[in-house]
């Protein structure tokens, strides 16, 4: 009974994805305490500004303008590697010390995807996780 329920919110997340629009806000980040990578984009009239940070390290946060096509670029990856599966994903391990952290927020014109983990992660993570960085990592050489 319960991989029916699971399938039918599968399914629902696929659909609303699918009819979200386009993308206007995105942030994810992730890693153990001190060491956290952070990757926000925000749409800002026809800009589109990118922040990163890489906290608990001594690269100093870049900002600017990245080309609109990143949101397209983060879209396929949602879509391809199925990342909207995660949405309402919200796991804490409360008895892990200092373990991985991830937290992803991402506005569609007519959806949000959320979801976050302390010493969990969804299905698939690690493998999407990879490229979703491999992306992020790409459209920061632009800064």
């Amino acid at each position: 009974m319960f991989e029916f329920l699971e399938e039918k919110r599968k399914k629902k997340n696929a659909d609303q994805v699918r009819t979200a629009g386009i993308i206007h806000q995105f942030h994810y980040d992730f890693g153990k305490a001190g060491e956290q990578e952070s990757y926000t984009l925000t749409q800002e009239g026809n800009t589109v500004e990118m922040i990163v940070q890489k906290i608990g390290s001594d690269v100093p946060e870049k900002r600017g303008a990245v080309d609109r096509s990143a949101f397209n670029i983060l879209y396929r990856v949602i879509m391809e590697q199925k990342i909207y599966l995660w949405n309402r994903f919200h796991k804490n391990n409360s008895m892990a010390v200092n373990g991985y952290t991830f937290s992803l927020n991402v506005k569609f014109e007519n959806w949000t995807l959320s979801a976050s983990g302390c010493a969990m992660r969804p299905a698939g993570y690690d493998a999407a996780h990879r490229v979703l960085c491999d992306c992020l990592r790409e459209i920061a050489l632009s800064l």
